[in-house]
């Protein structure tokens, strides 16, 4: 299938209200849940060389996704997309490592999933780099979306979140190398999988 989507970066406790109140106001709330991201390569990163991407997530549904770029720009980010639904998170992981991938980037993320006329809306909050609105459908639905929730189109951000991780790393002249709630107090699911490296 075909991923549209954008992103736009809310600013401030007082943007986040005005966005979360206005999203229970016009569209059903689906979930809430924490997300462990892993992002898979070869060891000369062949995927990324090539605009490709591998990630393995553990959530309240496990999946594994394969993306890839379309060709030409635009003020969407869209990208063709496989993906499956796993049973065992730690196994699989296991299995791409068997296959000479590894986890070349790992990030956590609180998402709150929203729907309005077949279009997801994600609140996201993740460490260092703070709140996202992700918005995902067709081009016609995001832009009603945009225009209800008071977004402008020229604030649109198609980067990736670890493309945003490295702008920020760059900008702040941050040495961490992964997106992680490090803090037992945050509830990090990286510490579980700290936990199955000893087993």
């Amino acid at each position: 299938m075909i991923e549209i989507e954008v992103k736009h970066k809310i600013k401030g406790k007082k943007e986040l209200k005005k966005i979360k109140n206005k999203l229970n106001q016009i569209a059903q709330f689906k979930k809430k849940e924490k997300e462990l991201n892993l992002v898979f390569d070869s060891a000369d990163s062949s995927f990324k060389k090539k605009g490709f991407l591998l990630r393995l997530r553990k959530a309240s549904k496990n999946t594994l996704t394969f993306k890839s770029k379309i060709k030409g720009k635009g003020k969407f980010k869209e990208r063709k997309e496989t993906e499956m639904q796993i049973k065992d998170f730690y196994r699989t992981k296991k299995t791409l490592e068997k296959m000479n991938f590894e986890p070349k980037f790992i990030y956590e993320k609180k998402r709150e999933t929203f729907e309005l006329n077949q279009t997801e809306i994600l609140l996201d909050e993740l460490p260092f780099i703070g709140f996202y609105l992700e918005i995902e459908g067709n081009k016609k639905s995001i832009k009603e979306v945009e225009e209800k929730l008071g977004l402008k189109e020229k604030n649109r951000i198609t980067k990736n979140y670890l493309q945003l991780f490295l702008d920020y790393k760059k900008k702040k002249r941050l040495k961490a190398e992964n997106m992680l709630f490090y803090s037992i107090k945050e509830g990090s699911l990286c510490l579980d999988l700290e936990k199955e490296k000893l087993k």
